[in-house]
């Protein structure tokens, strides 16, 4: 089965080339995952705890990658033919995967003076091309952001659709990069086992729901935005991404009820 995150992260189903082919595979981990997340039981705390984190963090890598490839493909499209040949080394970490720094949040601090701060001299490989550096920020985010405002239909509503329509085009950028890094480190304490003392006073199974919750909020919040950006491959119209954002909105209450 098909899940609304999926839909979202991945854009409508085609198969017509390459491009395709990788975010089909993306949106089967996506539903993998999904299927994962509503599966597991506050009853059961310890496999909670050691695969909800897990889970999350899973999710935002997923469905970023799939963000990111509609928007720019050239990094998936490279990837996938790396891939492809039988001396790819898996025992050996790959500098050219998508990464969370670098890809995802820049790797380094940026001006935010805007564009006419941005050094004429520089070649085109110093400017960072992170999801949610300041030049998608000013380049793509908050052109796309409004349109999704813009977009959005009357009788789409609850408390997800409230958090977004919150910001403005030119804040919601620095409040993603912001929460984001915050529930990834939150995540990755987890799923790299730093605690070496019983941890539950500080991740205790509600944190852990909180966190596998608000994850999937922010991920499928950017997977409607990226609708929004004109130029991006394999777009729902405007407003079948505020439904499926709603729709997942929903389905929310079943993880871990």
């Amino acid at each position: 089965m098909t899940c609304a995150l999926r839909k979202l992260a991945c854009g409508p189903t085609r198969t017509e080339g390459p491009l395709d082919e990788v975010l089909s595979h993306l949106g089967s981990v996506v539903d993998a995952l999904w299927t994962e997340a509503i599966a597991l039981d506050r009853a059961h705390t310890s496999r909670l705890r050691l695969f909800g984190p897990l889970i999350a963090r899973s999710v935002l890598e997923t469905v970023f990658s799939a963000v990111l490839g509609r928007i720019d493909a050239f990094r998936l499209l490279f990837l996938r033919e790396r891939q492809k040949g039988s001396d790819y080394p898996i025992g050996v970490r790959q500098k050219a995967a998508i990464q969370w720094t670098g890809d995802v949040v820049p790797d380094r601090k940026e001006t935010t003076a805007g564009p006419g701060s941005w050094p004429g001299d520089k070649p085109i490989e110093y400017f960072s091309r992170a999801l949610f550096g300041e030049c998608y920020d000013l380049t793509i985010w908050r052109h796309a952001f409004q349109r999704l405002l813009d977009g959005r239909p009357k009788q789409v509503s609850g408390p997800w659709v409230a958090e977004t329509m919150k910001h403005t085009p030119e804040s919601i950028v620095d409040y993603l990069r912001g929460i984001l890094n915050q529930r990834y480190s939150s995540l990755s304490k987890a799923v790299h086992h730093e605690f070496v003392i019983e941890p539950s006073h500080l991740y205790d199974v509600a944190t852990v729901v909180d966190d596998m919750r608000d994850t999937i909020r922010l991920g499928a919040t950017v997977a409607a935005m990226s609708h929004a950006v004109i130029h991006a491959a394999r777009c729902h119209e405007i407003d079948v991404a505020w439904e499926l954002l709603s729709e997942i909105q929903n389905e929310e209450a079943r993880i871990c009820p």
